[in-house]
């Protein structure tokens, strides 16, 4: 936080209480998320969470009201990269103006996924499969479902910002 402060940051806590159900906390943190923008006249903001903040941030966006304070300002068309398999994300009212990339392992509703998972002591290798632009082989030098996700995620982006797509498959490899 006090980096975040140094280079101008304004901070504001959730103030949710964490032994609360994840559905009650996240509704505490919209109406904690609602003040702040009401208050300040601020447009968005930017949320930072760890552990069962986490969840409660997610459950917070798949609500709705979060989702258009996170996603005001990213510009008409946008791409937001989301996981297809989250089924928070896959029900969450998601602003108009954004467009929606889903990537995923096991919904059909991904444009962009992961088959042919192939996990090694060290890595994982899979076959990235682009609705759009085909299959690569990668390799990511890390372990567990949740790598497979980020690795979609940064290709599904990369692309989505102009990077050919066989390079951003290959660039996850580094």
């Amino acid at each position: 936080p006090k980096e975040l402060q140094k280079n101008g940051a304004k901070l504001f806590y959730g103030g949710q209480q964490s032994a609360l159900p994840i559905s009650e906390s996240a509704q505490e943190l919209v109406h904690t998320i609602r003040h702040i923008t009401e208050s300040t006249g601020c447009g968005k903001v930017n949320l930072i969470a760890h552990s069962k903040g986490g969840l409660d941030c997610r459950y917070a966006v798949s609500l709705g009201g979060a989702a258009y304070w996170a996603l005001h300002g990213l510009p008409d068309g946008a791409p937001l990269v989301l996981n297809a398999d989250d089924p928070w994300l896959a029900s969450a009212a998601l602003p108009a103006h954004v467009r929606p990339v889903w990537v995923g392992i096991d919904s059909p509703a991904a444009a962009i996924r992961a088959e042919n998972i192939r996990p090694q002591a060290d890595s994982i290798s899979f076959t990235i499969r682009d609705e759009a632009n085909g299959c690569f082989e990668t390799t990511i030098p890390a372990i567990g479902r949740h790598n497979i996700y980020n690795a979609l995620s940064a290709y599904a982006a990369g692309v989505s910002a102009g990077l050919d797509p066989a390079g951003a498959a290959a660039a996850l490899q580094n």
